[in-house]
């Protein structure tokens, strides 16, 4: 019976920003509340 080995496996964790309403808020009003001109780094993805 032949093993089949991983080739490689990637693990991990990073940090999510916990964010205030106020600062979500903020960011919302000067994207006009547009959602798809907030920056990448203004996005959580739980």
């Amino acid at each position: 019976m032949h093993t089949i080995i991983e080739p490689f496996r990637i693990k991990m964790t990073e940090s999510i920003p916990i964010t205030s309403r106020n600062q979500r808020e903020e960011w919302l009003r000067k994207a006009h509340h547009n959602v798809f001109l907030l920056s990448a780094d203004h996005i959580t993805i739980d």
